[in-house]
């Protein structure tokens, strides 16, 4: 998944590396919060589908910026049914 930006091109998944279900380990999310990943993975069921849940919403959003994709992260994790 690429980002276009303007002049430089930055590939938004280099810093997101998927997590084993057995790892709950927030430093392979950068994207999200700690907290808000704990609470992702407690919606999920595991860390395996909190980070297929997370790769599904930054591809909704591949197109914005860093900044607006984390702060798109943030309101889809603070809503989770």
């Amino acid at each position: 998944m690429k980002l276009l930006n303007q002049h430089q091109e930055k590939d938004i998944t280099s810093s997101f590396s998927p997590s084993s279900p057995t790892n709950n380990n927030h430093s392979s999310h950068n994207h999200v919060s700690a907290k808000d990943w704990e609470n992702l993975i407690a919606a999920k069921g595991n860390a395996e589908k909190a980070d297929a849940w997370v790769r599904a919403r930054l591809h909704e959003v591949e197109n914005l910026s860093t900044g607006a994709q984390k702060a798109y992260l943030r309101i889809m994790t603070r809503n989770l049914p």
